[in-house]
């Protein structure tokens, strides 16, 4: 029931109350019971904040990804090792056509200038991800380095380019994010032996 202000209503707060008055209506925004849920949904707010900051930057980090794949294809190692003729038929299953999907990277150790791009441009269905001029100790040949799986896509960028070599990546060979890495030297001429 709503009542018209009158003289009841204008009592001092500060000084003792005589006869009759109403009483002041509790603001609950200004009640600690009231803060008790915003208070709660913070912390809250604040704990999966705090584990999404340490936790993301590790899964998007290269080295996170580079872990993930090494331990996703250990299964396929292992298994390898009881069949290699079954484990290497369904290795290439998996990895056939997936050409466009693989990253490559391009690099000038000694080759003339322009090089790197040149043959990055001749590596058509390929995602190339890196040209750049090699930092590491030239290599005497050109060679193409692939990461465990990728055999057959290396082989074909190499006959693509007209390069003898091609390895598989060590733990001395800088891979990166990328599956295959082409490194030109001095006896890249720039030419394929095989046109596809």
């Amino acid at each position: 029931m709503s009542y018209p202000r009158d003289e009841f209503d204008e009592v001092d707060e500060n000084t003792a109350r005589r006869g009759t008055y109403r009483a002041v209506n509790a603001d609950p925004a200004k009640s600690p019971k009231g803060a008790i849920p915003l208070v709660a949904a913070g912390v809250v707010g604040l704990l999966i904040g705090g584990a999404m900051y340490v936790y993301a930057p590790r899964t998007a980090s290269p080295q996170y990804s580079a872990s993930t794949a090494k331990s996703s294809s250990a299964p396929a190692s292992a298994s390898a090792s009881s069949a290699p003729a079954k484990a290497s038929a369904s290795a290439s299953a998996t990895k056939t056509g997936l050409a466009e999907s693989i990253s490559v990277a391009v690099y000038n150790a000694a080759a003339p200038a322009g090089s790197a791009s040149g043959a990055a441009a001749q590596l058509t269905g390929y995602t190339i991800s890196e040209t750049a001029n090699y930092t590491g100790v030239a290599p005497a040949t050109s060679v193409v380095y692939y990461a465990e799986g990728y055999q057959s896509q290396a082989q074909s960028i190499a006959s693509k380019l007209g390069i003898a070599q091609v390895r598989q990546a060590t733990s001395d060979v800088r891979m990166g994010n990328h599956e295959v890495i082409v490194i030109l030297s001095s006896d890249y001429t720039g030419s394929a032996t095989a046109a596809e």
